[in-house]
Order: structure tokens, then sequence, then C-alpha cells
């Protein structure tokens, strides 16, 4: 009986034994200043190359931001050497390259939100260029001055980068407080320009929050999802031809509470996605809570799970990330949190049980604080095998504090194994961003999306950390990239970090159009693979491309001129890239209503002349005509009513007031062409 009761309190005190500790002290954190209501952010990833974690700390107003360059484990603040110690007010920064030369930039973004009568930088949303290690500033250069500027008093809502219209280069989007979305396109060199209205997702003033960047629909076009205070979350699905269309609503994705911080993760390990964000629980006097969207069977469509599951209650929330911190193959779940006005809310960090439920485990793992905190993100800086975490603490006015960094004690047995995986593509989205790594263990999946922008404030490194639990093999393993294509690796040992390419990919080409040019159709398209060796495009005149003609084209083509029409009203084509092993998938489908440029027909039947004119035509026919149409070379029909004067077996048709050029006129459904001088 004693035995028992020993070995119960062992057990217990194994139990209660906290696995994050807070190594703050040991390492050479330098106090920041942190704004009182909204804080500052942290953004990590291996800016050198050198295999360990970096981090770049936001600041207020009384000190600069602060890079820290990681020396195995040990952090070294390193920004006054590199050409980046001079940044003041900002919000949160982005890790990206803008220009394809695999070295990552810098952006950051602030503002002067509450304080603008007091802001003492002239520019506060400013890119960083990189060259081996040393930082320009290029913000003028790449053309986002105007939108940093600091008589710009809208508050930053968050930062998220990504392949926005699949040409390959990186391009991000920037949300504010009572105004909109910014969505800056990189023309390839760098220099962006604002978007947003073009792209449709200039839908409204709201009050933006964190927005997160993923292929929702495996269309292999990069998605929205924007967090929204006071009014329902917004989800852009992007369309071939980069329109994004809002469509929360019938997603059930437009939660109205006051959604702040997310994070993405497979909650329940079916291969799909699902979405938690924050909320300011209980604190506006009606049922808010954070929620849980939950997808199911591969759809588009969200169930709020999170009282179920037990992720509701997260006081004053913001930064969140999903991970697996015991490496189980089951993700947790953290959630730091606080306001400034009210008791002290506690961190909250809850662990995946067997049967998919969450429990509060915040006190037994050691996230358990009463911090005023904002930002949340997981990373494992030691590269000790587990995950660990990195939180940014606000400070009243005018106080400097430090970030928090929370050291992963947890030990075996009760921690499992591991895999990381750095997804690295030729081109230049160099660090994959939008990608997706899944793991199969028994068939089971665990993916991992690699993003930037998420949390609070917050980026994570551009790897996959998968935990595997027991299992000593990966079967397999799947990189989707973006633009869709996907490859596979096979029988991969644990416990390794490995970096993985898409050099036997050929990947998709993008943007694909027809357009008409007399009586043929220009089809165009970009190409952002250099591994095929040639390009197949199929016309059909069915959209289930059941019977297609198929012309193969030279590895560097972009567009074709189609002078072979088929004599009906519509066709459609599409493309793919190919070599001597593989080929991409299909593009999207573009199709061209072209009865008007139908084979011309001179029938016996009937003539007109002059043709050339400038003012009218005779219409001559042997027959009853039945219809008459002209149209414009575009395919836009032309109304001929008053414009027809029925002659002695003629027809004079008055063509004053048309504009010179090409037109089409058919005659009972026989075309001809027609000049107007």
């Amino acid at each position: 009986m004693r035995l028992h009761a020993l070995l119960l309190i062992l057990f217990i005190g194994l139990e209660l034994q906290a696995q994050f500790i807070d190594e703050t002290a040991t390492h050479n954190f330098l106090a920041v200043g942190a704004s009182p209501l909204f804080g500052n952010g942290v953004a990590a990833a291996d800016y050198d190359g050198d295999g360990d974690i970096d981090i770049y700390v936001s600041s207020e107003k009384d000190s600069p931001d602060q890079l820290y360059r990681n020396d195995n484990g040990q952090f070294v603040p390193i920004g006054e050497n590199v050409g980046l110690g001079s940044m003041k007010r900002s919000r949160m920064a982005l890790w990206l390259d803008i220009d394809g030369d695999r070295d990552l930039d810098l952006l950051v973004a602030g503002d002067c939100h509450l304080d603008a009568d007091d802001c003492d930088q002239e520019i506060l949303t400013r890119l960083y260029r990189q060259d081996e290690g040393q930082f320009t500033e290029v913000t003028n250069a790449s053309g986002l001055r105007e939108y940093g500027a600091k008589n710009r008093i809208e508050r930053i809502g968050g930062l998220a980068a990504a392949d926005i219209n699949g040409d390959g280069y990186v391009d991000f989007v920037q949300v504010l407080s009572n105004h909109g979305i910014e969505a800056f396109i990189n023309d390839g060199t760098g220099v962006f320009t604002e978007q947003a209205e073009e792209l449709e997702m200039d839908i409204g003033d709201y009050y933006y929050w964190q927005p997160f960047f993923h292929d929702f629909n495996s269309d292999g076009f990069i998605d929205l999802y924007c967090n929204i205070d006071f009014d329902g979350n917004q989800l852009f699905l992007n369309s071939s031809t980069n329109v994004f269309d809002e469509r929360s609503k019938s997603t059930n994705s437009d939660n109205a509470f006051n959604e702040m911080g997310i994070t993405l993760g497979d909650i329940d390990n079916d291969g799909d996605f699902d979405i938690y964000s924050t909320n300011s629980e209980n604190y506006l006097g009606n049922d808010v809570y954070n929620i849980l969207l939950q997808r199911n069977d591969g759809s588009v469509h969200f169930n709020e799970v999170a009282r179920s599951l037990g992720v509701e209650q997260g006081g004053w929330g913001w930064g969140a990330t999903f991970f697996d911190y015991n490496n189980d193959g089951l993700i947790d779940l953290g959630a730091t949190n606080g306001w400034y006005a009210e008791e002290p809310d506690q961190s909250k960090f809850w662990v995946q049980q067997a049967d998919r439920s969450f429990a509060d485990q915040s006190s037994e793992v050691g996230f358990d604080d009463l911090l005023n905190a904002v930002a949340l993100i997981s990373l494992d800086y030691d590269r000790d095998g587990d995950l660990d975490m990195i939180q940014t603490i606000k400070g009243y006015e005018g106080e400097q504090v430090p970030l928090r960094l929370l050291k992963n004690t947890i030990s075996e047995p009760d921690l499992g194994n591991y895999l990381v995986v750095k997804p690295r593509m030729d081109g230049p989205n160099h660090f994959s961003l939008g990608a997706i790594v899944t793991a199969y263990m028994d068939g089971i999946p665990h993916p991992r999306i690699i993003h930037a922008g998420t949390s609070f404030y917050g980026q994570e490194p551009a790897e996959a950390y998968i935990g595997v639990g027991n299992y000593s093999i990966v079967d397999s393993l799947s990189i989707t990239w973006p633009g869709g294509e996907t490859s596979w690796w096979f029988d991969i040992d644990v416990d390794q970090i490995i970096t993985l390419t898409d050099e036997a990919v050929v990947h998709r080409p993008i943007q694909l159009s027809a357009e008409q040019m007399g009586a043929s159709v220009q089809i165009s398209w970009k190409d952002i693979s250099s591994n095929e060796t040639s390009f197949i495009l199929q016309r059909s005149t069915t959209e289930d491309f059941s019977n297609p003609m198929e012309i193969e084209l030279a590895q560097n083509s972009t567009s074709v001129t189609d002078t072979e029409l088929p004599d009906v009203s519509k066709v459609y084509y599409r493309l793919r890239a190919a070599n001597a092993i593989t080929s991409s998938r299909f593009t999207e489908v573009v199709d061209i209503d072209y009865t008007v440029l139908s084979t011309e027909k001179r029938l016996d039947e009937f003539r007109i002349y002059p043709n050339p004119t400038s003012s009218f035509i005779i219409l001559e026919s042997i027959r009853d005509v039945n219809t008459i149409r002209l149209y414009s070379i575009s395919g836009i029909q032309i109304t001929l009513s008053n414009r027809l004067e029925k002659l002695s077996k003629r027809m004079k048709l008055d063509l004053s007031g048309l504009r010179p050029g090409v037109y089409l006129l058919k005659v009972d459904g026989n075309a001809q062409r027609l000049i107007i001088k």
C-alpha cells in the first residue's frame, strides 16, 4: 500500500513538472518599447542561412527594433552592425525574399495610431534588402514609401506574404484598422504595386487584424483569410484569373465576434487545415469566445467546434500557435492574452487527447503566466528536437520590456520523435511560401503549412516541424508546392532536419488567356519553371475535353496563334508543361466565344458592296433573308434597328457613326468580313 502511494506521489510530481521554462534571463535580450494597447511582434527565420533560427523584435517609439542572430542557441543583438538599427514604432516584421536571390529581406511595418501628434519617424513601413548579411533600405525604390508615411494614422492590423498572383515572386498584404486590405504585387525585381482593387480585395473598411495565406480549396491558387474586429471574418478565394471572391458566408467562416490572432493546423489528421482565432472573451458584455473552425472531407466548409473540444476560454486573446509540443503526432495549442485595463488573464495551453478533445494543461506545462502579452510563436530555437515558444509582452506607457523565451524541457519517455522538413524551390519563391508538407505514418496524414504571417504580429520559420510519436521511419512524405504540383519521398529516417527541393517538378504554367485576333485566337501564358522541354496545348469544342486537339509547343514558348478554328460557337483551351519524365497539371480552362469568327463564307446567294466602305453597304440576295447581324471584332453585337432600308431585291445598311475597323456581318448565320474606313 505504501509502495502504491509512493508511486502515485512520484507520478503526480512528474505530471506537474513544468515543461516550458522561462530562459529569457540567460540570453542577451534587450528591453524594447511595447505599446500598452496593441503591443509588438516577433518574426523568426534563419536569415543568414547557418541553420539556426534568428529573430527580429519590433519596438515602440522609445527604443529601436532588435535583430538577434542565433549562435548555437544563444542570441546576439546585431541590428546596428548589419544596417537594421534605426527602425522604431513598428508593429511587426516579415522575412521574405523580394528579389529571388535566396537571401531573406525584411519588411517592417509600423504606425502612429493614437499618437499622430508625437510621431518622430517620417516613414513607418520600410523594406530592407539583404546582401550577404548586410541590409540596405529600399523603401523608396520598392514603391512602398507612400504606404508607410507618418500621416497615415491607421493601425497596422497585420502582414502576410505569399505568391498572390502565381508568377513565382513573393507578394504581401498589409491590413489596417478601419481602412482595408492593401495588396502589394511584386514585379519580379522587388518593386511593388498596390492592387487590392484590381484583385477585388478592396471590399470596404473594416477593423482588420491578422491575415493568413493558404490554398483552402487546393486549386493551386493562394487564398486569404482575414480576422475582423466587430464584424464577420473574411475568406477570399483566388481564381485562375487572380480575382478574389469573398466567400466567408457560404463557407460558414464569417464568425462575427472580435477575432484578432490566428493559427492554422490539422486538429484531426484528415489532411486539411482548421482555423483557430482568438477573441476578447466576455469583456464586451456578450457571449464572445475563441473559435475553432473545423473542416471535414476536404470541402471548404467550416463548423465551429471550440466549445465542444474545450478551447474556447482564452481571456482577452491575442497570439496563438498550433504545434505538437510533445511530438506525439497530435497538435497542441498555445494562446496568450492580456488587456492593460482589466485584471490579468492566464495564458493557456491545451494538450490534444487521444479522443481529439483538448485538455487545459497550462499549469502542468508551465504556460500559465498572468502577463499582458501579445504575440506567440513556436520554433525549435536550440535545435534539440522539440518546439519552444517566444512570447512578446506589452508594457505601460514608456515602459521597456524584453520578449519572453520559453524553452521546452520535456524529455524521454514523454517526448516522441520528430522530422523537420525545409522545402525549397529553384525559382524566386525559394522559401516555398504557401507549400504544404505532409508526412504519412500508417496512412495517416500530418500536414504543415509553410507560411509568413501568423499568430498576432508574428512569423514562424519557413520549415515544417512534425512530431511522429514512436515511429522511426516516415512511410512517405509529400510536398504540394505553390501552384499545386506535388513531389513524393519515401522511407525517411526521423530525428533529423532535411531540405527537399522541387528539382524534379514541372510546374504548371500560369495566367493562361485567350484573345480574339480577327478570325484567329491568340493564346498566351506565363512560365514559372525551367524544367519543362515543351508545352502541350489542348483545344476542345466541349468543356470536358472529351475529344481534344493537341499541339506541342517549344520549350520557351509563351504564346501561340490558333488560326484553324472549327466552325462552332465556342472553343476551350488548357495547357500543361512537360518533359521526358513527367508533366504538370493542366492550367485552368479558358474559353472563347467566337460565333462571330466562324469560317467566312462568301455565298453565291448574296453579296455586299462596297467593301471597304465609309458610310453604307448594299446587300444583294437571291433568297429571302431572315436575320442580319453585325458584330465588332471583339464580339459585341451592334444594334441594326433604324439602319436597314429595304430596296428592290436589295438592302441598304447605314454604317455612319461607327468607328473605323474590322467588323463581321452575319447573314442567316454565314459571316463575311466588313471593313469600315
